[in-house]
């Protein structure tokens, strides 16, 4: 069954959630920690390795998203690579202040406040402008909360261009021509998969397919 169509699909929320959540929980076992991580992709920039050295920076990234040296290194992956390093748009900066869990936590509290609000206002209504004031705040912080998810769950469908030269199909088909090559460590969005091939999108907004081998999801599948 193709999923492209369908208009909401949690797994992949549920996979990036499981993902942080693994990794907070015991790094130790899972292999998984921001500091594994971290030093996976110091090796592999050491070896000359800069797609998974990119990936796993952008792996550590998603689960520590204010450590410097996690950032830092990053874009001099980035750079090394001869690709964009720059700064994200600074809605992307600020939803990506915190993770996902604190978001999702951000959430719960403000609905939480919300709903305790309502029964106060009617035993305490002298209080009412209090109670209101707290509704308020707890929208808006769950507005605020909800806009960071969502820009959580549009990086979840990003994908590192893990091989040396990957050149992008026309169709999902070895046969098919050559749309353009996508450079080893390359950012890219995964659309939809077909038998060994994903559809991906860059930067520039050029659509074409790729071997699912040489593109890497950042949130694993």
């Amino acid at each position: 069954m193709n999923r492209a169509h369908s208009p909401f699909n949690p797994a992949p929320l549920v996979a990036m959630a499981l993902f942080c959540a693994l990794a907070t929980a015991d790094g130790a076992e899972t292999g998984l920690s921001p500091a594994r991580l971290f030093n996976a992709g110091n090796a592999n920039l050491r070896e000359g390795r800069i797609g998974e050295a990119i990936l796993n920076y952008e792996r550590a990234s998603f689960m520590a998203p204010n450590d410097p040296d996690i950032q830092a290194n990053l874009r001099l992956a980035r750079s090394k690579a001869g690709l964009w390093s720059g700064e994200r748009p600074l809605l992307d900066r600020l939803a990506h202040k915190a993770s996902l869990s604190t978001w999702a936590k951000a959430i719960a509290v403000a609905l939480f406040c919300a709903a305790a609000s309502l029964p106060l206002m009617l035993l305490l209504p002298r209080a009412r402008s209090l109670w209101l004031t707290i509704r308020v705040l707890a929208a808006m912080i769950a507005i605020t909360a909800g806009a960071a998810m969502a820009i959580a769950w549009h990086d979840m469908a990003r994908a590192v261009t893990i091989a040396k030269e990957s050149a992008t199909r026309v169709a999902p088909a070895a046969a098919a021509g050559v749309a353009f090559h996508l450079r080893e460590g390359e950012t890219v969005r995964l659309i939809k998969s077909h038998g060994d091939f994903s559809l991906v999108e860059n930067r520039d907004g050029r659509r074409a397919w790729a071997k699912r081998a040489e593109v890497t999801p950042i949130i694993p599948r």
